[in-house]
């Protein structure tokens, strides 16, 4: 993404949104996505209760809803994004035509 100052300013994206997925801009913008602190950087730290992680069911379960969660992520771009069918697409109007107007990120 490149910048400009300006009255006719704004922002820009280098690459274009079918090269740009969802995944990689919530891993800039957030970090890694892990729903347990302890799948974050390659499982390196332990929960606080957990004797021992490799038997640990609860963090199994997480792992495969981390890696399913990535693969719809890093599966979805920006142009799929903007392309969704208004009755599928969640939270935000639509412009004619069906097309988004604009893909809106807050961070917090």
């Amino acid at each position: 993404m490149v910048s400009r100052r300006g009255q006719h300013g704004g922002y820009r994206l280098l690459r274009r949104p079918e090269d740009i997925a969802f995944g990689e801009v919530l891993r800039i913008l957030e970090g890694p996505f892990v729903p347990l602190a302890c799948l974050a950087n390659d499982g390196d730290q332990r929960c606080a209760d957990c004797r021992d992680d490799r038997f640990c069911a609860v963090r199994r379960v997480f792992a495969k809803v981390a890696a399913a969660s990535g693969e719809i992520l890093d599966g979805t771009t920006l142009a799929d994004f903007l392309h969704e069918p208004p009755e599928t697409a969640a939270g935000t109007p639509d412009s004619p035509g069906g097309k988004r107007a604009s893909i809106i990120l807050l961070k917090r």
